[in-house]
């Protein structure tokens, strides 16, 4: 009877949301229920309000997709078909290595819509007009995880995208955000290679499973080099768990992003380390009510050497080598987490203008999750950034309210930097839901 009350005081907010919102999807997170039904568990075994990950939800992700700690075979309800004998492992090369395939299409589909408020400005048409609507629109995509035996797992994803954007009309694309596969040669955990287009790991923590609006730490440029941190890139990365359970890596090369393709790619490490709370392998305590609950540290710092090629071909040309050099703390303590991250960055030739001038950027990123309930999750996020001397700040507070657990709800407000204040600039809302 309480749960039932407590929703039912919590309908008028849910409705209000509804009809009010519906988070600016300027990058895309999904939560990927294809897992929750190969598990028969909820979606918050692994995220705190998706696409935000608990412990174990981060451990699942280093493991391949598969259940950390050796629990895979038990904790997996769904059917496989099984391809071949397990003996023929035995007599391997004299028979073919056996495998297998899930019984069901691995796939799940998820939506978004939004709405987007932002201020009129001085030359509104009319006075009256405090607000002005913009980028109604939304999106769908298609998911694909799978994985068979212990040696690889793949992911695709395709996202349809339509927006109406005040004064240029709607616009309707189709692009693919993931597309790799995983190979575990030792085991899931010491050492995965990810090959395909993916998400490079460069910091300790992924912006595109953060909750608000898409930070500027991962999409800002440097003047005529296009390339953004975090984006997605095509390449291969090695990256696994060691040190007990304690210690991580990756190591990868990849296109850069942005400018036109080089000859010498880009290339990245980080290394990170874990104090506390569930060990980065899943092994640990974590209670079944509560699992985004712990007492833990995450350090991380890593270096990015990248290779930009700036400007048309026919007209005008130049390389900009960078160097990107930073790192991140993740803080947790009971239902508060707190994630900070900081990046310098040196460019060697980042304006076509004046091709001799090299130039300094850093960065600076910090944002607190604080769980009031299980379903709702505010966030205050700040940001700063400073190329040579222009400094730009962003900050933001965001409501997330799980309608269902595979229906969330968000309600985001945004201040930026105009005429050396932050101002208010847009009133963000979405619904997004995943099936």
């Amino acid at each position: 009877m309480q749960s039932w009350s407590a929703w039912r005081a919590l309908s008028p907010v849910g409705a209000g949301l509804l009809v009010l919102c519906s988070l600016a999807l300027a990058r895309d997170a999904w939560a990927v229920p294809v897992f929750a039904r190969r598990y028969a568990t909820s979606c918050q075994t692994c995220h705190v309000a998706f696409p935000k990950l608990t412990p174990f939800g981060e451990a699942f992700r280093r493991n391949a997709y598969r259940f950390p700690g050796g629990d895979e075979e038990d904790s997996r309800k769904d059917t496989v078909v099984e391809l071949g004998q397990e003996g023929h492992k035995k007599v391997f090369p004299d028979a073919v290595w056996p495998g297998d395939l899930p019984a069901a299409l691995p796939m799940s589909a998820q939506f978004a819509t939004q709405l987007q408020i932002t201020p009129a400005t001085s030359a509104a048409p009319s006075p009256a007009s405090k607000l002005s609507f913009a980028n109604l629109g939304g999106m769908a995509g298609l998911n694909l995880a799978a994985t068979s035996g212990e040696w690889w797992a793949a992911w695709a994803g395709v996202t349809i995208r339509a927006v109406q954007n005040a004064g240029s009309g709607e616009t309707v694309r189709a692009e693919i955000e993931r597309l790799f596969m995983v190979f575990s040669p030792i085991d899931q955990t010491s050492l995965n290679v990810r090959v395909g287009r993916f998400e490079p790991g460069i910091l300790g923590f992924s912006m595109h499973r953060t909750l608000g609006p898409a930070p500027w730490i991962s999409t800002t440029t440097v003047r005529d080099n296009l390339f953004a941190l975090e984006p997605v890139q095509l390449g291969i990365e090695v990256t696994g768990v060691l040190g007990a359970g304690r210690a991580t890596y990756a190591f990868g090369i990849v296109e850069g992003s942005g400018n036109r393709v080089t000859s010498p790619k880009d290339f990245y490490g980080r290394l990170g380390a874990k104090l506390g709370g569930m060990r980065l392998d899943g092994v640990g305590s974590a209670t079944e009510a509560q699992p985004w609950r712990e007492a833990s540290v995450m350090v991380d710092a890593f270096a990015y050497r990248g290779y930009a090629a700036l400007g048309d071909p026919t007209l005008a040309t130049q390389t900009d080598p960078f160097l990107k050099t930073g790192g991140d703390i993740i803080l947790t303590y009971g239902d508060a987490s707190l994630t900070t991250a900081g990046i310098r960055t040196q460019n060697d030739r980042p304006i076509l203008a004046k091709p001799m001038q090299n130039l300094t950027s850093w960065q600076f990123y910090s944002q607190l999750d604080y769980v009031v309930f299980p379903w709702l999750i505010p966030s205050v996020r700040f940001e700063r950034m400073r190329v040579g001397r222009v400094v730009s700040q962003q900050a933001s507070g965001t409501v997330s309210a799980l309608l269902r657990a595979n229906v969330r709800a968000q309600l985001i407000a945004v201040s930026e930097t105009q005429k050396g204040t932050l101002q208010l600039t847009q009133v963000l809302g979405a619904i997004n839901g995943a099936f």
